[in-house]
């Protein structure tokens, strides 16, 4: 039997925003992209659209993604394809990571 306690919308917020902030995996990828897209000369311009992209991309992919979920057929879709789907997504992680670690050490 689980159990569970209701929290409101700002407790929700804020465990999620921390459970994202200490994820190692999350700042890894992350601190491999930036580095990535960033080169020694690269001006501050680039810099800022590049946290602007990272942010923006954050802020409407996942309200997309949650506006999605609150559609049943979408949420039970969702839910029965959870394991396929989160395989994928990390099968795609190790290419893209692989590919980065390569291009890294062709410079």
């Amino acid at each position: 039997v689980s159990s569970f306690r209701a929290i409101c919308a700002k407790g929700a917020f804020l465990q999620g925003f921390l459970t994202n902030i200490t994820n190692v995996k999350a700042f890894l990828f992350l601190t491999s992209f930036i580095a990535s897209g960033l080169r020694d000369d690269s001006s501050a311009e680039r810099k800022w659209l590049l946290v602007g992209i990272i942010i923006g991309q954050a802020l409407i992919g996942w309200s997309l993604f949650l506006w999605l979920l609150q559609r049943p057929i979408l949420r039970n879709a969702y839910v029965k394809l959870e394991r396929p789907l989160n395989g994928l997504f990390g099968v795609l992680l190790l290419i893209i990571a692989s590919q980065m670690a390569v291009a890294a050490f062709q410079k």
